[in-house]
């Protein structure tokens, strides 16, 4: 079992870096299948922790997509907050176009409802949601994830773009806190 120390916690890893690269690949191919037929597909990539995941997944699919960037944030060290931020971004831009919504993790869902509520009330053409990891057992707004990566429990991960503090974005493998 690999063990690392990030700051002032243990991690363990749950996911190595092949295990990953096989689930990109695998959700690649689905949603090119889902999408085959689309123009006018603009990703929206949550930043900061999907970045990683975003340009692996770009590199395995081979369809045309228009990459933006939108920073949400909701969490505060290791504690998910209540209140959900999200930069300011022209809605408009978005209308009419097929959306893929590239989220590291998805916990709460909070952070996707509000913006996917968002972007239905710009009349986009349509939304899939894909992520790496969901926690489903935590998830409490009403959303559709379209594809995912792997479902866990609601342990504190980090690593393949999810950080704490800051610390721990880098890791090619995906660890959970050691309690």
């Amino acid at each position: 079992m690999s063990i690392i120390k990030v700051n002032d916690l243990n991690f363990k890893l749950i996911i190595n870096s092949e295990q990953i690269q096989a689930k990109v690949k695998e959700i690649a191919l689905n949603l090119e299948r889902k999408l085959f037929q689309n123009s006018d597909i603009i990703t929206l990539v949550i930043m900061d922790g999907a970045f990683i995941f975003a340009a692996d997944l770009f590199r395995c699919i081979n369809i045309e997509m228009q990459p933006k960037f939108i920073k949400i944030k909701s969490y505060v060290g290791e504690t998910q907050s209540t209140e959900i931020l999200i930069d300011h971004v022209n809605i408009e831009i978005f209308k009419n176009k097929t959306i893929i919504i590239i989220e590291d993790i998805i916990d709460s869902g909070n952070s996707m409802f509000e913006l996917i509520t968002k972007l239905k009330a710009a009349s986009v053409k349509e939304i899939y949601l894909v992520a790496m990891i969901i926690k489903s057992s935590q998830i409490r707004s009403e959303i559709n994830v379209d594809l995912f990566g792997y479902n866990i429990g609601p342990e504190f991960i980090i690593g393949y773009g999810m950080d704490y503090q800051g610390c721990g974005r880098g890791l090619q493998g995906i660890y959970q806190k050691m309690i």
